[in-house]
C-alpha cells in the first residue's frame, strides 16, 4: 500500500517522540543506572568534560564525549546523555521504516523491537559507551548507500564515534555497489574515509599531551591483549551466537529473511556473508560479544520494513515485540546483567577453564585451548544442544519468510526496499 508522509521536519519530530517514548517504555525491562558506571564509561564521562583537551584514553573517539560536553550546557548529564543517544537510535530506526514505505504503527513496532533488544538495553548497565550512537550512524549510512558523497562521510564521522565501523568496510563496500556504485569509486570512497580518519589520529597524537596514557588503548595494545587468537576464537563467536540468540530471540529471523529476499541495504546472499565475516572479525581485536551481537538490528530493521509493507505482517511484528519483551525479560531476571544469566554462566565456565592457560605476553596454546573449550561445551551439552537447535529453527523460518517476502514483493510490485514502486 501506498504510505503518505508529511515534510521532513514532521517525520523527524513524530520520529523523535516516538523514540523518547520507545525509550521510556523500554527503561521497564532495564532501568538505567543512577551514575555513571566504573570503567570505561567513566573515561568517556571524564573526556566529555573537556573533549578538546585531548587527555583521555580514547581521545580519538571524540564524537561522544564533544556531544555530550554540549548536552551539560542544558544540565543534561553523562547518564541522561547515554539515555538521549538511545532515544536518537530508535528514532532514526523509526524514520528509516518510514521512509521505506511503512506506515507509523508499523514503523514504532519495529522500532519496539529494537528498544527491546540488545541495541539498547545492553547500554543500560554500559551507559556512556558510544555505541547507540554509532548505530544511529550505520543505519543511517545504510540509508544512504546510493549517495556516495553522503555515504562515505557518514562512514567517517561514525569512525569519530568509534573506529569498529572500518572493520564493516568490505560490507559497506558491496552496499555501494549494489546501489549503483563503481568499484573504483567506492574504493576511492572509502580510502577518502581512511585518509581522514588517519589524518584525524595523527591531529590526535600531536595535540595529545604526553602525561596523558592514550598509548595504552591504541591499535597495538589490543592485538598484544587479544590472548584468545587464534585457537580460541570458535568459542568465542559461539557466545556471540548465543548472545544475539538471548538479545534479539525470534526476531533474528528478521535478519535472516531480510538477507534472503534481498532487501536494499543487505546486499543479497554476498552481503550475508560480508556482514557475518565482518561481525565475526571484531573479535579479533576486542571480546565484546555482549556489544557486538547488538549489530544484528540493522537487518532486523531491514527485514521488518519488508514485512511491515506485506499483508498481515504489522500483526506479525505485534507478535515479535511481545517475543523480544518476554524473551528479554527471562533471561535477564538480574535487570542490569549483562549478557543475560545463560550467557553468565556459558561464559563464566569457559573462562574458568581457559584463564589458567593464559600468561602474560603469550597466547592460549592449541592443545590448551582445545582442551579447554571442549570441555566447556560438555559441561553444558544441553544448554548449547538448545541454542544450536533455536538458530537453527531461527534461520530456517528466516529462509522460508525471505522467499515469502521475495515473492510478495515481486508480486505487489515494489522495489527492493520494501517501500511500493512509484
Amino acid at each position: 500500500m501506498l504510505v503518505s508522509r508529511g515534510p521532513r521536519w514532521s517525520e523527524w519530530l513524530v520520529a523523535a517522540l516516538v523514540g523518547a517514548a520507545l525509550l521510556f517504555a523500554s527503561n521497564l525491562l532495564v532501568p538505567p543506572p543512577d551514575q555513571v558506571p566504573a570503567g570505561h564509561p567513566e573515561r568517556f564521562a571524564y573526556m566529555a568534560q573537556a573533549p578538546f583537551a585531548f587527555d583521555g584514553q580514547f581521545p580519538h573517539r571524540i564524537l561522544w564525549p564533544l556531544l555530550a560536553h554540549v548536552a551539560g550546557w542544558f544540565g543534561l548529564g553523562p547518564v541522561g546523555f547515554s539515555q538521549t543517544c538511545s532515544a536518537a537510535l530508535l528514532a532514526v530506526v523509526v524514520w528509516f521504516a518510514r521512509q521505506r514505505g511503512a506506515a507509523w504503527l508499523a514503523a514504532g513496532l519495529i522500532g519496539g523491537v529494537v528498544a527491546a533488544s540488545g541495541a539498547v538495553l545492553v547500554y543500560r548497565p554500559l551507559a556512556c559507551y558510544s555505541d547507540p550512537l554509532s548505530f544511529a550512524l550505520l543505519l543511517l549510512t545504510v540509508h544512504h548507500a546510493a549517495r556516495p558523497i553522503a555515504f562515505w562521510l557518514l562512514v567517517f564521522v561514525g569512525a569519530l564515534s568509534h573506529e569498529f565501523v572500518f572493520f564493516f568496510a568490505p560490507w559497506l563496500v558491496w552496499l555501494r555497489r549494489e546501489a549503483g556504485g563503481t568499484w573504483r569509486g567506492s574504493a576511492t570512497g572509502l580510502a577518502g574515509a581512511l585518509l581522514a580518519y588517519a589524518g584525524w589520529r595523527f591531529l590526535v597524537k600531536v595535540l595529545t599531551p604526553a602525561a596523558a596514557p592514550t598509548a595504552s588503548y591504541d591499535a597495538l595494545y589490543y592485538v598484544l591483549n587479544n590472548f584468545w587468537v587464534p585457537w580460541l576464537l570458535p568459542g568465542l563467536w559461539a557466545l556471540l551466537l548465543q548472545v544475539m540468540l538471548a538479545e534479539f530471540g525470534a526476531s533474528l529471523a528478521l535478519a535472516v529473511a531480510a538477507f534472503r529476499a534481498r532487501v536494499q541495504g543487505t546486499g543479497g546472499a554476498v552481503g550475508a556473508l560480508l556482514f557475518v565475516g565482518c561481525l565475526l572479525s571484531l573479535e579479533v581485536l576486542a571480546y565484546d560479544v555482549m556489544r557486538f551481537a547488538s549489530f544484528a538490528f540493522v537487518p532486523v530493521v531491514l527485514g521488518g520494513v519488508v514485512l511491515a509493507n506485506v499483508r498481515h505482517g504489522t500483526w506479525c511484528l505485534v507478535a515479535l515485540l511481545v517475543a523480544a519483551v518476554c524473551g528479554y525479560a527471562w533471561d535477564h531476571p538480574v535487570a542490569m546483567q549483562q549478557g543475560g544469566r545463560t550467557f553468565t554462566r556459558l561464559a563464566g565456565e569457559m573462562m574458568a577453564l581457559v584463564v589458567p592457560h593464559v600468561t602474560e605476553g603469550s597466547r592460549v596454546a592449541f592443545g590448551d585451548a582445545l582442551a579447554a573449550q571442549r570441555a566447556a561445551f560438555a559441561q553444558q551439552a544441553s544448554t548449547w544442544l538448545w541454542i544450536g537447535a533455536a538458530l537453527v529453527a531461527i534461520v530456517g523460518v528466516g529462509l522460508w519468510l525471505g522467499k515469502r517476502l521475495g515473492q510478495d514483493r515481486r508480486d505487489a510490485g515494489q522495489s527492493p526496499s520494501g517501500s511500493v514502486s512509484r
